[in-house]
Parts: C-alpha cells; sequence; structure tokens
C-alpha cells in the first residue's frame, strides 16, 4: 500500500483523549490541559503528551509546551573564582542575545555544595526545564542529577563530567588531551631529569582523574626527561598547601616539571621557588586568570590550558534549547577547543 495513503487513511480515524492518556501514559484531564492549554501541567508532561500527539498524527495544531517561557538554571562553583566568574559572563553574554520568552539564571554554591545542588534541582525543580551545572563526582550529586533525568528534563554538566549520572550532554574541552599536551611540552622544556610533581586539589572532579591519565600516559610512553609522575593532592589552604608542596619538592630528588591540573598555580610556583628549584622547573597549569597572566609575564610560568568557558556557555545553552525543541537539535560538537597561552601569545586583558 502506497505510504501517503496509509497515513491519510490513518488520519481518518479519530484520535480520542482516552487514546493520547494511554499514549502518553497519563490520565485523560492531563492530556485536555495540555492540549487546550489550560496550564497546571509540568512541561515534561506536557512534552509526554505532545509527543504522543505527534506518534497519533493527531490531526490539529499542538501547543507549545513552554507555556509562560523557559527558565535556565546554571549552577556553577565558587564565585571567588576567577575561571567561573568568566563562565557566567559567557552565559550572560549568551542570554542577552535570546528570545526575552528564554530566561538563564547564573547561581553559585557555596557552603555545603550538596545540599545547595539539592536545593536547585530538586526543591526548586518546577521552576526550571534545563540545567548546566559542574559537581563533584560523588555518589550525592549522581543520584541527584539521575533525579531530574527521570523526570524528562535536560541536563548538561560543564567543565567536569559525570559520566553514569544520567546526564543529558556534557559540555567542556577533552581533559585527556589536555593532559597530554601538558606532558609533552614539559618533557620537551624539562632540563633535568627526574619525577613531575602533579598536584591536585579535590579529586573528586572527573576532570582531575581525566588530565592525570592523559599526562601520566605520555609520560610512560617517553622517559628522557620526566621519569614518572608523583601526584599530590594539597589542602585549600594556600600556606599549608605551600608547605607540603615544598617539602615534597626538597625530598624528591631532582624534580624535572611541575603540572597543576587543578592546583594553585600562584602556590605551586611559590614552593619550587622555596625549594631552590626557580629557573630550573617548568611550571605548567590551567586557565587564564590575572593570576595566571602576571605569571607568564614574569616568565615564572611557562605556559597555561586555558578551557575557553565563553564557547562552553555557548554550546551548552544551544545544547539545552535543542533539546527542549526550541532550536535545532545540536548535532553531537567535537570537544570544547582548548587554547595554550604562553609570554609570548597573551591576548588583551579583559
Amino acid at each position: 500500500m502506497d505510504h501517503d495513503l496509509a497515513k491519510r487513511r490513518r488520519r481518518r480515524t479519530k484520535v480520542t483523549f482516552a487514546r493520547l492518556a494511554e499514549e502518553a501514559g497519563v490520565g485523560m484531564a492531563t492530556v485536555d490541559r495540555v492540549l487546550n492549554a489550560r496550564g497546571s501541567v509540568s512541561p515534561a508532561t506536557a512534552r509526554k503528551v505532545i509527543e504522543a500527539a505527534r506518534r497519533l498524527d493527531y490531526d490539529r495544531r499542538l501547543p507549545s509546551p513552554w507555556v509562560g517561557g523557559v527558565r535556565l538554571n546554571v549552577v556553577l562553583r565558587r564565585r571567588q573564582d576567577h575561571f567561573y566568574r568568566r563562565l557566567a559572563d559567557g552565559f550572560r553574554s549568551v542570554a542577552a542575545t535570546l528570545d526575552r520568552s528564554v530566561t538563564v539564571e547564573v547561581n553559585f554554591v557555596s557552603g555545603n555544595e550538596e545540599r545547595a545542588l539539592e536545593r536547585h534541582l530538586v526543591d526548586d525543580a518546577e521552576r526550571y526545564q534545563g540545567y548546566a551545572i559542574v559537581g563533584r563526582d560523588t555518589a550525592v550529586v549522581n543520584a541527584l542529577v539521575e533525579r531530574v533525568s527521570r523526570r524528562g528534563t535536560p541536563l548538561v554538566t560543564l567543565v567536569s563530567d559525570l559520566p553514569d549520572s544520567g546526564r543529558t550532554d556534557f559540555i567542556g574541552i577533552d581533559n585527556f588531551s589536555a593532559g597530554r599536551t601538558a606532558a609533552y611540552f614539559l618533557l620537551r622544556l624539562a632540563a633535568t631529569r627526574g619525577p613531575a610533581i602533579v598536584i591536585t586539589l579535590d579529586r573528586r572532579f572527573q576532570v582531575q582523574y581525566d588530565r592525570i591519565d592523559g599526562f601520566t600516559a605520555v609520560v610512560d610512553e617517553d622517559t628522557r626527561t620526566i621519569t614518572g609522575a608523583i601526584p599530590v593532592e594539597v589542602p585549600a589552604d594556600p600556606d599549608r598547601a605551600g608547605a607540603m608542596l615544598a617539602e615534597v619538592i626538597a625530598t624528591s630528588g631532582p624534580v624535572s616539571a611541575v603540572y597543576c591540573p587543578g592546583g594553585d598555580l600562584v602556590t605551586a610556583i611559590g614552593a619550587v621557588e622555596a625549594a631552590g628549584q626557580a629557573g630550573r622547573c617548568p611550571v605548567v597549569g590551567h586557565e587564564l586568570t590575572p593570576a595566571t597572566r602576571a605569571l607568564l609575564q614574569q616568565r615564572r610560568l611557562a605556559f597555561v590550558i586555558d578551557q575557553n568557558p565563553e564557547e562552553q556557555a555557548r554550546r551548552a545553552v544551544r545544547s539545552l534549547l535543542g533539546q527542549l525543541g526550541l532550536a535545532a537539535p545540536a548535532t553531537p560538537d567535537q570537544p570544547v577547543p582548548f587554547a595554550i597561552y604562553s609570554p609570548e601569545n597573551l591576548p588583551p586583558a579583559r
């Protein structure tokens, strides 16, 4: 039978509210509220009804599930961190280009981060139709994201992935490649044969593991200058972290290089200099900030790998709007490209 003819015959069969309710897995009253735009239905449920109507070829104009507009919640860490302020500014810049029906709300968590995330993802669930978050890879955070996923609400992770959480997309650089890149250049910059110190601040972020894995993979392949990696997880307090690093550097024999996949570069360089290794032990880390810009200009820092937070913000909003049906579905992107800044190619200060 001709496909178009079969389709026309199906359309002659009246699709009832009862049939739509069965297809969507909701009650008839919910179908009525959605199709007649009476409100009091969550966007996720409205989408189920509208998608069921499309599958059944329901012969009438279908409403948008987003009556009253769309609100996206961006949940970031540490307002005092320059990187997260850049990321927030990126989201605000994107928001300024959107239709007024789309609101992008940027929030910073403080104190108990897991409880703060719970407040945003669970307690205030009805306020938001999509999320972009930065979170530690813990059982609590993964469970919170999974609850959002079960509601049918899109959620993308930023910077550091939560691959087992049910998140709908990850927006960020290839952190394994970033770690490999750091090792590639340090192998060529190191003048002393010995181990590299790898400094981390919080190993509960997947990003730390990915960068360290990439770094050690290259170091294990080529031991001409860097003979191995010594991981050091430092406390958040700069004074304690600096004292710990200075002791490790002083007691590890000749240290060839220092890599900071997530630690404080100012503290790391201070420890290298306190151990008498200034100029002999190249240091590499992440993010172009006012502090790292100054270190590069002073040639105390070899280079930084910047993860382009402005592009992360653009891609995150595009992904969420595509998942909500408000924009063309985002095609699978390559990872966000990162930039390498040395003293010789610094961009103008913002």
